[in-house]
């Protein structure tokens, strides 16, 4: 057995203190000199750089190996098999979503009743779609979760909202009742509701999807004397 390192001569020291998994489990040494790693026969170690081509070989055939199981994802429609094309065939109308009521009884007074209020509410941008039997029939429950999820973003993107954030607004009114009058003051609050026909194309299937989309918020102010 050689006493010596191949590489510059230095003597080897009888017991080796392994610095590596190798040395520790067969035996070994590194030289303290030069860092020339030897077996336990004295033989030089060749280490596997990362850039052996033999190496990158191995990586491409596992790479290979495994291409069957890849490659059939690149024909599903999560992967971009769907697309979102225009909105169409839409109208809009506006709708109620809540109210609130406030009563200015000045039957028996002899002057102006006024009084200051605040309002607020909140809502919902929502975009919920019409799947029908024939749209449901001809995809799968999972391929319908992405299509949802596509035309969604794509009416999001379309209509110039938020679909993550939530409508809310905050008014205050002075409201009045004259003299001998009693006055029901009503806040009515209302979202736009859009309704129409989303175009997608499901791999080279043109479809449309009708849907429903919630958004924005106004109010109005009614007086009904009592």
């Amino acid at each position: 057995m050689t006493q010596v390192c191949p590489g510059c001569g230095t003597r080897l020291p009888k017991f080796s203190k392994p610095t590596t998994l190798q040395q520790f489990l067969i035996g070994g040494w590194t030289c303290s000199n030069c860092k020339y790693e030897v077996d336990w026969l004295g033989k030089e170690v060749k280490k596997t750089q990362p850039n052996d081509p033999s190496v990158s070989a191995k990586y491409q055939n596992l790479r290979r190996s495994r291409a069957p199981q890849t490659e059939s994802n690149k024909e599903t429609p999560q992967s971009g098999g769907i697309l979102f094309i225009r909105d169409v065939n839409s109208n809009e109308q506006s709708v109620i979503i809540g109210k609130e009521e406030v009563p200015l009884d000045n039957r028996f007074g002899s002057s102006i009743l006024e009084s200051e209020h605040e309002f607020s509410q909140k809502a919902t941008r929502t975009i919920r779609l019409n799947s029908s039997n024939d749209v449901s029939g001809q995809f799968k429950a999972k391929i319908l979760t992405v299509l949802e999820a596509e035309v969604c973003a794509g009416l999001a993107q379309s209509l110039g909202i938020d679909l993550q954030q939530e409508e809310f607004r905050r008014v205050t009114l002075r409201l009045k009742a004259d003299s001998g009058k009693s006055v029901l003051y009503r806040i009515i609050w209302r979202q736009t509701q859009r309704s129409g026909e989303a175009e997608v194309k499901v791999r080279d299937q043109m479809i449309r999807v009708p849907y429903v989309a919630l958004y924005g918020l106004s109010y109005s102010v009614e007086s009904i004397l009592q």
